[in-house]
């Protein structure tokens, strides 16, 4: 894809002001700065970069004018040149969603690195630039727990193999079983926890319990049945080495200080996240 002063602009907004609103990391080291990696080779992921850095940056001149009373001239139902760069991104990469599940044999090869971090990022366009009555938000989240359900059920199932654990997703032999990467296994985390929430408000919850059902229990016979915030702990503990291993050398070691120090924070972030969503079913 050509990239015009628009588009770069767009994908600068996204890595230096939407990043940094969802981490508390350098986002250089984030899992949005491997989602910029992918983008490099893969349509979907840079379609939705694109799609929330023109909105993003439509909405930001919006709240300018608004604030300082700044006239441009423009009729209000005439979208600017941003809104309608990330509206047709947004269009693109909804489409090559549909190409990509459309078919049984691309969907089977999919890089699920990549299209998680579609799911991710549409889910997230949603909550800030979708529809007032969340609509649109509500129909992602429903449609992540039918792609996980159809399409990543076996996959989640070995996730407890740590043996076939890699930071990143490689591509498998023909025949032979794609394995959950950490970054992917981050991500669903994420989708999961923005899923409880949601429910919580009447929107969502199909993510939740599909991943209830199709996580495994522990491998240990003699332990107890493992209750479902546990399962679902159990997915944020696999992709605990992350960075470090993305990164390697370069990985700073005040950042991976900070990766240890923060990591029972989050699981007790998204365990609290999980039991707000059971208690109010």
């Amino acid at each position: 894809m050509e990239l015009g002063s628009e588009e770069i602009e767009a994908i600068q907004y996204f890595r230096e002001s939407f990043s940094p609103l969802y981490i508390m990391k350098k986002p250089q080291y984030s899992a949005f700065a491997i989602m910029l990696r992918l983008a490099t080779h893969d349509p979907l992921v840079l379609h939705m970069i694109l799609a929330i850095g023109g909105c993003g940056i439509d909405y930001r001149h919006q709240w300018r004018d608004r604030r300082y009373r700044v006239s441009t001239g423009r009729s209000e139902d005439s979208p600017s040149k941003y809104r309608t760069l990330g509206l047709k991104h947004y269009s693109e990469a909804l489409r090559e969603l549909h190409t990509i599940l459309g078919d049984k044999e691309t969907a089977e090869s999919a890089n699920l690195d990549s299209l998680t971090s579609g799911l991710v990022l549409m889910i997230m366009y949603e909550q800030l630039h979708g529809d007032n009555r969340c609509k649109g938000l509500a129909s992602h989240l429903n449609g992540a727990a039918l792609i996980f359900k159809h399409h990543y059920a076996d996959i989640l199932q070995r996730v407890r193999d740590t043996s076939q654990s890699v930071p990143l997703m490689k591509t498998a032999r023909s025949g032979s079983p794609r394995h959950l990467s950490q970054f992917c296994a981050r991500l669903i985390t994420r989708i999961c926890g923005m899923d409880a929430t949601a429910a919580s408000f009447g929107l969502g919850g199909q993510v939740t319990k599909v991943l209830c059902r199709s996580l495994p229990e522990s491998d240990d016979k003699n332990s107890l049945p493992t209750g479902p915030i546990k399962r679902l702990s159990s997915l944020h503990a696999y992709s605990g080495p992350l960075y470090r291993l993305v990164w390697g050398d370069d990985y700073p070691a005040v950042e991976l200080v900070d990766d240890l120090e923060n990591q029972q924070v989050f699981e007790l972030l998204g365990a609290s996240v999980q039991l707000r969503y059971f208690s109010s079913g």
